[in-house]
């Protein structure tokens, strides 16, 4: 049904696709989708309209960043007008101008891009030399709501460390390595949920003092865009290491209730 209170067949489709991830013409995956509840971000960063004048913050990304971080030699330079499809582009220029638009998206699967992923790309699980044979400590982290650094993909690449770097077990991984997803968090920070911390203060308390972080308290702040340091905290709750995440339990019923979204309430299982 296409009607003002409903999405059409077209945007339902569109939907789906975001969930899903890039894919080429042939339909194989290229990379995660975005996850469930991060909805918010969407307008700001992935969707083209009016209110952020058809340049969304992922397409201000690409205007350049194919032409100079995927291809080993950078095919011309971005058009002045990134926005209009109509741009008439000059590729006969001295500086050649080649647009998002030109992108083919089968030239990853084909391995155009091989050699910049080799510069780029930290996908490498094999970190022996830093976890085990150092004594290191790596902790990770990453928001649920990121629409540019997939969180799915950061899970991943956790796994295939405890896989590759300690054979699989879990426990012994978590002596060296943690990672602590954030709902609600954007990309870094920001976002709906939780998103604030002292990011150096668990490092050094497992490095210095010997003491792994069983979970780390995050904030949300009234301002709605997390820049003033002052705000009062409106969301208070724990990150766990993965895979364990942050159960409510506080007053029974008592969990929509913002009064209620403390640390104290929430226990990491």
């Amino acid at each position: 049904m296409n009607a003002e209170e409903c999405f059409t067949r077209r945007q339902i489709q569109t939907i789906k696709d975001i969930y899903a991830g890039a894919r080429d013409s042939m339909g194989n995956p290229i990379a995660k989708g975005v996850a469930f509840g991060s909805e918010s971000g969407w307008p700001a960063n992935m969707i083209p309209y009016g209110g952020n004048h058809f340049m969304p913050a992922q397409m201000s990304y690409e205007v350049d960043h194919v032409d100079y971080l995927f291809y080993e030699n950078d095919p011309g330079v971005a058009p002045g007008r990134p926005t209009d499809l109509t741009y008439p582009l000059d590729s006969r220029g001295v500086f050649p101008e080649v647009a998002w638009w030109n992108f083919n998206i089968d030239d990853v699967t084909s391995g155009k891009g091989d050699y910049m992923s080799k510069i780029l790309d930290a996908v490498d699980p094999d970190l022996d030399r830093f976890l085990v044979r150092k004594k290191g400590k790596l902790i990770l982290y990453q928001g649920w709501v990121d629409p540019n650094a997939k969180p799915e993909m950061t899970i991943d690449y956790y796994k295939d460390v405890v896989k590759t770097t300690f054979q699989g077990d879990v426990k012994v991984a978590g002596e060296r390595i943690r990672l602590f997803m954030a709902p609600g968090m954007d990309h870094c920070g920001g976002g709906p949920g939780p998103n604030e911390w002292d990011k150096l203060a668990p490092l050094v308390e497992w490095v210095e003092r010997g003491r792994a972080p069983d979970n780390i308290v995050a904030v949300h702040r009234s301002d709605r865009n997390n820049e003033r340091s002052d705000a009062p905290v409106n969301n208070e709750r724990k990150l766990c290491p993965y895979p364990r995440r942050a159960v409510y339990t506080g007053p029974a019923g008592g969990q929509n209730d913002p009064a209620n979204w403390v640390a104290k309430n929430f226990f990491c299982r």
